[in-house]
């Protein structure tokens, strides 16, 4: 009885030992989820893009350009700020397009656009 007693102590010690293992080891692949979820958040690049239309011609913009349109409107998609400039280089008079959505040459207060910037979008 003695011994049958000692071998459910080990089996025990064992089966909690095991357990403990099985816990600490769901715990590291929780954490190590945790960091690749985390990285792959910072990773994210917001991408968006401004259209000039002048007319019937289009003109789409995702970086900086020098550009020379007489516009009628503008349409700004995805994320990202952006400003519109009367001269090349980012020069001259500038309107902030800090929304998604149309504008139109009234809301800008000029029509002639030589180069579309991006910006950041705390700039307000």
């Amino acid at each position: 009885l003695i011994l049958l007693d000692s071998l459910l102590q080990e089996m025990m010690s064992n089966i909690m030992f095991y357990e403990t293992l099985l816990f600490c080891i769901f715990l590291q692949n929780v954490v190590q989820a945790n960091f690749i979820d985390t990285k792959v958040i910072d990773e994210v690049v917001c991408k968006g893009s401004v259209t000039l239309y002048e007319g019937f011609n289009e003109t789409l913009i995702t970086l900086d350009e020098d550009i020379k349109v007489t516009l009628d409107s503008v349409k700004v998609e995805g994320c990202g700020c952006f400003t519109l400039h009367s001269r090349k280089g980012g020069k001259g008079r500038s309107f902030f397009l800090d929304r998604r959505g149309n504008y139109t040459s009234e809301d800008i207060g000029w029509s002639r656009v030589m180069s579309v910037r991006s910006a950041p979008c705390d700039r307000m």
